[in-house]
């Protein structure tokens, strides 16, 4: 049996990220810069015209490429093998994280899949502890789990991202306009330029799955994630 993230009545548009959390933004004018709140009801994660590590560089000649399946503990995911001008970008499962891993050429970019158990009652901040001493988000108590909107799901599959709080949100707030602010809660916390977030499904209630997609994309395809029984 295939349990599929997505719906065919919901078609899903390359929408990088959502929130209606209060989040900051920057503005400009004549004599100074101002840092305001605003409230948020679509926030694109774009960046500022940076391209983040991990991400796909797609640009040169048009890619060779070929579809693959990858299977990680009952997981499924489409991934895409390509030949770019910049190299050959492709993903592989590491069974030591477990995860999958994108590659350019003989060089790992980035953990783009990760899995984390839990106990099936235990919450998603269950994993906190295990991102903290594995160096994944800062050793405190200023990145939390909250909620996300990235894109239309079923009902038993919930979303989540680490935002931060308290310091390291004031230290955000304080980044100069001109600037791309390093990601404030470390490599699988928010960032403004990729996106990445965690899933949990009531459906395998013992794990969670972290999901890299980086701003252009990670050779993974993220909707047709699912678990397979």
């Amino acid at each position: 049996m295939r349990h599929e993230l997505g719906t065919a009545q919901n078609p899903v548009s390359e929408v990088r990220f959502t929130s209606t959390m209060n989040y900051y933004g920057y503005a400009m004018n004549a004599k100074k810069t101002v840092l305001f709140l605003i409230t948020f009801t679509v926030l694109g994660v774009s960046g500022c015209g940076t391209r983040s590590q991990e991400s796909v560089d797609k640009s040169g000649d048009a890619a060779q490429c070929r579809q693959q399946v990858l299977r990680l503990d009952g997981l499924v995911i489409d991934t895409s093998d390509c030949g770019y001008a910049t190299g050959h970008w492709r993903v592989e499962v590491e069974p030591t994280l477990p995860g999958l891993a994108l590659w350019r050429d003989a060089e790992r970019i980035d953990t783009v899949v990760q899995l984390f158990t839990k106990t099936p009652t235990e919450e998603i901040a269950a994993i906190l502890p295990a991102l903290r001493s594995r160096g994944y988000i800062p050793d405190d108590d200023d990145c939390r789990f909250v909620p996300a909107e990235v894109r239309p799901m079923v009902r038993t599959i919930a979303l989540f991202e680490i935002r931060p709080f308290g310091a390291r949100l004031q230290r955000l707030q304080a980044t100069p306009v001109d600037e791309v602010p390093d990601p404030p809660c470390g490599a699988m916390g928010w960032s403004t330029h990729g996106l990445r977030y965690f899933m949990t499904d009531l459906r395998r209630p013992d794990r969670v799955v972290y999901i890299n997609e980086g701003q252009d994309g990670t050779q993974i395809d993220p909707r047709s994630i699912r678990w397979e029984q």
